[in-house]
């Protein structure tokens, strides 16, 4: 089974993450780079053993970050803040089969 990940991507010197779930973070993070003309920088991958894990831990830390909404999965928060709504999130009841390994790049 192929792992996949919820993501935090930040600007590096600005001020938007993102909160998104990709089997490739790197990718996900060249394929946003393109669009946009400030610097990105994976700040956060938590490995979850199935998409239906990954897609509540993702759906539960936009739920967190709402009032920070920019714009679809772009929060105006910190990458700190971002990272802990996902840890919040990946706490949050699970169905039992569900597991997670986070690791944490700054």
């Amino acid at each position: 089974m192929v792992p996949i990940y919820v993501y935090v991507i930040s600007e590096t010197y600005g001020e938007f993450v993102k909160v998104g779930m990709a089997q490739d973070v790197r990718k996900r993070a060249t394929s946003l780079q393109v669009g946009n003309p400030r610097p990105l920088t994976i700040r956060h991958s938590l490995e979850c053993k199935n998409r239906k894990f990954a897609r509540h831990i993702e759906m539960e830390a936009h739920r967190i970050l709402a009032d920070h909404r920019v714009y679809g999965e772009w929060f105006a928060c910190t990458f700190d803040d971002a990272v802990a709504a996902v840890g919040t999130a990946a706490a949050a009841p699970v169905p039992p089969s569900s597991t997670s390994r986070s690791t944490t790049a700054m």
